[in-house]
């Protein structure tokens, strides 16, 4: 039925392809004697995150969306969930020339783990992955996109209105 919906399509695509969310730079204009004063935040705008406790984590997107993770993970990871959104048109057209003839509607996100500096940080072993399904999306497909561009179909089980699947370690 060619008017089944992919839900989370392209969920996982930047799954292994951590790139940061954004950064804060705050700068100030003016002499010493102005009273200006800027204060440091470590906050990934854009995204979702939550630090790993007991081998999991889990974050709800402003869409409802929500994502949680188990398996071995090391305390004090952060999971990060960046939404692709339309408005970034350059992102968005990869998107879609990726996904095309394999879906008619998709949500990418970007999803990672950092550790504690910030850097990058690939799980060690495979964790399941689970996340809630928004209403009107049928028949719901997961793609991994790899840093070479390859795309890869995981097995997933959907059951009501939530869908999980393995994310492999390295």
């Amino acid at each position: 039925m060619k008017k089944c919906l992919a839900f989370i399509t392209a969920l996982i695509l930047l799954l292994c392809f951590a790139l940061p969310c954004s950064a804060q730079t705050l700068t100030a204009i003016g002499n010493a004697d102005g009273g200006i004063f800027a204060k440091y935040t470590d906050e990934l705008i854009g995204c979702y995150t939550c630090k790993t406790l007991g081998g999991g984590a889990s974050v709800t997107t402003g869409g409802g969306i929500t994502l949680t993770v188990k398996g071995a993970l090391r305390d004090g990871l952060t999971l990060v969930v960046m939404p692709v959104l339309q408005s970034d048109i350059m992102a968005w057209s990869w998107f879609e020339s990726m996904m095309d003839g394999k879906a008619e509607k998709f949500m990418p996100f970007d999803i990672y783990f950092t550790d504690e500096s910030g850097n990058p940080s690939a799980p060690a072993s495979d964790i399941e992955v689970a996340l809630t399904i928004p209403e009107g999306y049928a028949k719901p497909l997961i793609y991994n996109l790899f840093p070479d561009e390859t795309l890869n179909e995981p097995d997933s089980a959907a059951a009501g209105e939530a869908l999980s699947f393995i994310w492999p370690g390295r």
